[in-house]
């Protein structure tokens, strides 16, 4: 259970806003808060509280359940220890630590929480990864914060992509330690439930496993290569992971260059003692990875789709990040590919250098090869881009996708080119942006000289090409006329072919009709390919084929061969039953083998199937057809599932982003039906569950306090009615009911306000008794209500202590009649707080002859600073 939001800690300096689920572990709970003394609020508190070990009582306190004291001492020790090392562990790659502290019968920790996010929130905005240069850059911060805190005598114990901050001043911060809750852990029996599977390296589950630097070396080499690989390596559980494992992987994972791979091979190695015994060593290694004894590789790094974005490896940089000063680095990149193009081809054709600190390799498009693309793409290869440029891309993709670049918004489908040239990389852009106009143009020209086959080649490479900041409608459109001018040439083609059969059927039954049989034969002959050709352009049109073989069989019972020879009556054929022409069925099938071959080059597939359907008509034992068509039925297929796995995904995005949990998750769900095991999709789900089972709670508490709110305004309570109400619109502000009965009951409340107080001026001071027999009394004690009084934020601050001292005329109800001010050492607000806390106290009346009277009652309220 989490304290409640607006909890005040450490004398009110810290207040709670809400719980986090970020990296949820069952030794502490995390919140997001505020710094009440501090302009810049946002704060990250930590809670030392282990569930198994300790219970919440209802005034928000922790208290160690039976038999498990000495080991939540034990456990807040190591806490306490941890915070302590990493307050004192000043380090530019580290979040900041503010304050830790021991309230409510357990431990604090305060850190100012970075602006930006995670490296594991940007991996899903970069879909799934980032270059291997872009790795390093990021790694390399993070390396130096461990080597610091090792040599602090401090093991991190949980380095991985949610760990790693990417903040909005272009900083790498390295937080989420879980050194404290690892030993915990390890002494309860509990490793599996903090270790994170794909990153924890074996020793991390054995209860008596050898944890050292080297520990948290595998954790970011596992970090590494999820960044890099696009997914995460095996879990090492109990030494599972051998040497061959993580060999087979990283070969596998072809985004590696060979060098970064050997660096990662002894980084990940099993056993501790074959890896890099110092963070030190690792980041050395992957600074240089070709200039390592024995290790000298000349290679080029594979080439990998997603874009070399990353942020600078320095976080000492202050310099402002805005959209003017990324403007001036992208013209500046742009006018340095260009010069550097001009030096020649030979220049840009050297191998690639080892990254240099501070900067990032250009990743290779990823949108396809193109005619012309491979040459562009050894022009652009071993260039190098300043980090700015290359982190800020990744800075707005991480921000939330909100964040404007220039004049267009992130992931925008009518965005600017200069947002384009920042995400993308400014050469990636230009090279992509040239050639989408150069294969734009070709479709083009080729359209217009009615190669309707070869244009649309075109403008599907160019769709390939395109850059972000094209909507690609205008190459959808020339698509589109495609398939109309096709259709309507097919149709032209279709109807001359028929028209020209029928008129040489009309010519052979004059011949005929006059006895020119040999004659008749060939015109019939002729007519029958005419229809032949008619049915290539409309396959299985049964006028087609009704005229072919009335054609062909006239031609066969005319007496004269496909070469206009006399020859004996044809016999009726075993394919169709029809007497024709010898050679029919192979012309026929031919030309159906033909158009099919040609649609199967396009990848119009449907086309192609019915035209390897029609040659089996003709052929019905062609055994290379019949496989032709299962081989397109599984491209359909799986083009028609990967459509509608798309699809069902596109929905749920959008229903997402709308705020439609419901529906999203409906989608989200279809499209697993689609293609089950998605990772994207998994992790959303898992992000909508979450976020309905907030909703759900939130739904729940609202209900409560509008329940209560309706309860005390039956029983005429304004005042708590109110207090409910307001809770209740905490958790919907814009709920119109609510808010119309917290209108009345307060309007219902100030009028009962003010009625008492003026029945209470009305009435003579002869009858309040000065010393009653038995005076009156606060119930539950003076204490009680100096608990009802908060000291008032401006005496806090002013420092301010002294004590109020009142007159309260006490009714024979009990209830407050009157509070005045006698004296007060103290201003800033105290009266008035203590006034209000006076009024809404209850007491025991005064008595007279044993029966209540009216009477006067003072009362001291102390206000000091503890």
């Amino acid at each position: 259970m989490a304290l409640d939001p607006d909890t005040p800690l450490l004398d009110g300096r810290f207040v709670i806003e809400r719980a986090l689920d970020e990296n949820p572990v069952p030794f502490t709970t995390t919140y997001r808060g505020r710094d009440t003394e501090n302009e810049v609020a946002a704060v990250t508190i930590v809670e030392y509280f282990p569930r198994a070990l300790a219970g919440r009582s209802a005034d928000g306190s922790v208290a160690p359940r039976e038999g498990q004291a000495e080991t939540f001492r034990q456990g807040m020790k190591y806490f306490r220890k941890e915070a302590k090392v990493l307050r004192e562990a000043v380090h530019p790659n580290l979040t900041r630590e503010l304050e830790d502290f021991e309230e409510g019968g357990t431990a604090y920790r305060v850190s100012a929480r970075p602006g930006g996010a995670s490296l594991a929130t940007a991996l899903e905005k970069k879909g799934g990864r980032i270059s291997e240069r872009a790795a390093v850059t990021v790694m390399q911060p993070v390396l130096k914060a461990l080597h610091a805190l090792h040599r602090q005598g401090l093991l991190h114990g949980g380095v991985s992509p949610e760990a790693v901050y990417l903040t909005e001043s272009r900083e790498v911060l390295l937080g989420s330690f879980r050194g404290a809750q690892m030993q915990l852990a390890r002494k309860t029996g509990a490793l599996d439930q903090v270790t994170i599977p794909g990153i924890s390296p074996a020793e991390q589950y054995a209860p008596d496993g050898r944890r050292g630097p080297w520990t948290d070396v595998y954790a970011a080499a596992a970090t590494f290569y999820r960044a890099v690989a696009g997914r995460p390596l095996p879990e090492a559980h109990a030494g599972s992971l051998a040497e061959e494992t993580v060999a087979e992987h990283l070969r596998r994972a072809d985004t590696f260059s060979k060098a970064v791979r050997r660096v990662l091979e002894r980084a990940l190695a099993p056993r501790p003692r074959g890896r890099f015994q110092s963070a030190q060593a690792f980041a050395e290694a992957l600074a240089d990875p070709a200039k390592r004894p024995g290790e000298r590789d000349d290679d080029e790094p594979s080439r990998q789709p997603a874009p070399a974005d990353a942020p600078a490896s320095s976080g000492s940089q202050t310099e402002a990040w805005g959209p003017a000063s990324m403007a001036a680095a992208a013209a500046e990149a742009i006018q340095e590919d260009r010069e550097r193009a001009s030096r020649g081809a030979e220049q840009a054709k050297e191998p690639d250098a080892p990254p240099e600190p501070g900067r990032v390799e250009e990743a290779d498009p990823d949108d396809g090869e193109a005619p012309g693309a491979e040459e562009q793409g050894r022009e652009g290869r071993g260039r190098r881009r300043p980090a700015t440029l290359a982190a800020a891309a990744l800075l707005v993709v991480l921000l939330g996708g909100a964040a404007l670049m220039f004049t267009g918004v992130l992931d925008s489908t009518a965005g600017s080119a200069n947002r384009d040239a920042d995400v993308d990389g400014p050469a990636r852009y230009e090279r992509l942006r040239a050639e989408y106009e150069r294969l734009r143009a070709e479709g083009d020209s080729l359209l217009e000289q009615a190669d309707y086959r070869a244009a649309r080649q075109r403008y599907q490479r160019a769709q390939q090409a395109r850059p972000r900041t094209e909507t690609g409608g205008y190459v959808d459109k020339r698509l589109r006329e495609i398939e109309r001018r096709q259709a309507a040439r097919q149709k032209k083609r279709y109807e001359q072919a028929i028209r020209q059969g029928d008129s040489l059927q009309a010519q052979a039954r004059q011949q005929a009709g006059e006895g020119n049989d040999r004659a008749a034969g060939e015109l019939y002959a002729q007519a029958s390919e005419a229809y032949l050709a008619a049915l290539q352009h409309r396959p299985n049109d049964s006028l087609a084929l009704a005229r072919t073989r009335q054609a062909s069989a006239r031609s066969a019972s005319s007496g004269v061969d496909e070469k206009g020879n006399a020859s004996d009556e044809n016999p009726l054929c075993s394919i169709c039953g029809q007497r024709h022409e010898p050679g029919f069925h192979d012309r026929a099938a031919q030309m159906y083998r033909s158009q099919a071959q040609e649609a199967f080059q396009d990848e119009n597939y449907t086309e192609a199937r019915r035209q390897y359907q029609g040659l089996l008509d003709h052929k019905p034992d062609d055994a290379a057809a019949r496989q032709k068509i299962e081989e397109i039925d599984a491209l359909i297929s799986e083009t028609d599932r990967q459509e509608q796995f798309q699809r069902y995904r596109r929905r749920g995005n959008t229903f997402f982003q709308k705020g439609n949990l419901t529906e999203a998750r409906r989608e989200y769900q279809l499209a697993l039906d689609v293609q089950p095991g998605d990772s994207a999709v998994t992790r959303r789900l898992q992000t909508i569950e979450e976020r309905l089972a907030r909703r759900q709670k939130q739904q729940e508490q609202y209900q409560r306090h509008r329940d209560e709110g309706d309860t005390f305004f039956e029983n005429e309570e304004m005042k708590k009615a109110a207090r409910s109400y307001e809770k209740a619109l905490e958790y919907r502000p814009e709920d119109s009911y609510v808010q119309e009965r917290l209108k009345e009951a307060r309007r219902l409340a100030a009028a009962a306000k003010k009625k008492t107080r003026r029945q209470n001026d009305d009435r003579t001071e002869k009858d309040v008794y000065e010393h009653p027999d038995e005076q009156p009394k606060i119930a539950g004690g003076l204490k009680a209500l100096v608990q009802e009084v908060s000291y008032p934020n401006r005496a806090r601050r002013e420092g301010a202590e002294g004590k109020v001292f009142l007159r309260v005329t006490v009714g024979t109800n009990g209830a407050a009649e009157r509070v005045e001010v006698i004296r007060s050492s103290i201003e800033f607000g105290a009266p008035e707080e203590s006034v209000e806390a006076a009024r809404n106290a209850e007491y025991e009346p005064g008595r007279v002859d044993g029966k209540p009277v009216r009477a006067y009652k003072t009362v001291m309220i102390p206000f000091q600073l503890r």
